[in-house]
Parts: C-alpha cells; structure tokens; sequence
C-alpha cells in the first residue's frame, strides 16, 4: 500500500526493519517462515527499486537469494510464490525499473537446468537486441563481456556450453 501511494522510502524502512526481525538460522526455519521472509524482501526490492534506490534493491535481492538456496529447488510453499526463480524474475524487474535491461525480444526458450557449479536454476533464452547496450549489471555473477564470433567462444568458455545453447548457437552464429 505505501509503495502504492508513493511512500516507497517508507515501504523501504518498514520491511527493513521487519525483516531484521526474521533473518536468521535459515537451516532452521520452517518452509512457511522462509515463504513469508522471503516474500517480505522481494517487496522490498520492488519498493526500493520503485524509490531509485539501487542500493537497497541489490541488499533486498541479495538476502531474498540467500533464504532462496533454503527452498526446495522452486518447489514453492503450496500458498506462496517464493523461490529461486521468484528472486531471478524480482531481480530482472528490477533492472528494468532502473533501466539496466536494454530492449530485446524473447525468441525461444531453450532449456533449463541446474547449473552443475553453482546449484542455481538456469533459464536459457534466445533472444534478439532490439536496442539499448550490453553491459556488466552484476559483478558477482559476470566478470566480463565480449562479443565474440562463433569459432572464439571456447577461448572465453572453457567448458561445454549446455547442450540446447551450443545447438541453438551452431544453427545461428556463422562457423
């Protein structure tokens, strides 16, 4: 209601503030504890996104991440919507909102999966540039950027891509 009536500094403070209550020993809480807090702090992340403050999006996306890896991998509680993906999709409009997403086209989902190294659910989409630039909007999940021609890709990835992609890429990218 406050970011609704646009007090989205004062939503801010207030979940803050709440959540400071709720955030510990997330082993041992139970799946309806973690549903609430970590709902809790995607509604924070939407009110300070919505208030420009980028700081307290990423902490509120951040902590909404960590009770995430305490889920069921997106095996969401029967009566809320959290989970892993949840804090992806809240992290994307939140990108948005601060104009870091650029504009492109979704074509075709590819595939998902279990990133073998980090455990996340990944979600591959090809997708076509429609405007805006490609650049570095979180630093902990990329190191670096490039543009790269299809023969070059094993330079910067030094593993097999996951399957779909690498099929999807041999189809579309010129050898």
């Amino acid at each position: 209601m406050l970011v609704r009536e646009k007090h989205a500094g004062q939503a801010v403070t207030l979940i803050r503030h709440t959540a400071s209550q709720l955030t510990v020993s997330y082993d041992r809480r139970s799946p309806h504890h973690l549903a609430v807090l970590g709902l809790l702090l995607l509604r924070g992340a939407t009110a300070a996104s919505r208030a420009d403050d980028r700081a307290a999006t990423g902490e509120f996306l951040a902590e909404a991440e960590e009770v995430a890896r305490y889920v069921a991998l997106d095996q969401p509680d029967a009566w809320a919507n959290f989970s892993p993906t949840n804090v992806t999709l809240h992290r994307i409009s939140a990108a948005v909102s601060f104009g870091d997403a650029g504009i492109v086209k979704a074509l075709k989902l590819l595939g998902e999966r279990v990133h073998p190294d980090t455990g996340r659910l990944m979600s591959y989409t090809a997708c076509e540039v429609i405007g805006g630039h490609a650049h570095i909007a979180d630093t902990d999940e990329l190191a670096e950027l490039a543009w790269v021609a299809h023969i070059e890709i094993s330079q910067y990835i030094p593993y097999p891509l996951f399957a779909p992609v690498q099929e999807h890429l041999d189809v579309v990218l010129e050898r």
